[in-house]
């Protein structure tokens, strides 16, 4: 699986063959970092400018919604272990 964000505020989903799968929307504001979180696969995407819910995490086979974590200025995420993040946001900090 491989995933595409973008300023236009869409998740695109490929096959490993660089086929379209589907597109997932929700964001008010540009998508600024997606992850693939491990072991459930779900995925997780951030908005920078989003003051809503910065992060939303996805339910990779549906499509659906599964959570909003609130918050603002995301700028990076890396998934760790156990379906984990670690966010990098504005203003020189990590949680």
């Amino acid at each position: 699986m491989l995933i595409s964000v973008s300023y236009d505020r869409k998740i695109i989903i490929w096959d490993n063959n660089y086929n379209f799968v589907s597109t997932f929307t929700g964001h008010a504001f540009p998508i600024t970092s997606v992850e693939i979180l491990i072991p459930s696969n779900n995925i997780a995407t951030g908005s920078a400018t989003s003051s809503n819910g910065g992060i939303k995490l996805w339910n990779a086979n549906t499509g659906h919604l599964d959570d909003i974590i609130i918050g603002e200025g995301i700028l990076s995420m890396k998934a760790l272990n156990n379906d984990k993040l670690a966010i990098g946001l504005l203003y020189n900090t990590i949680r």
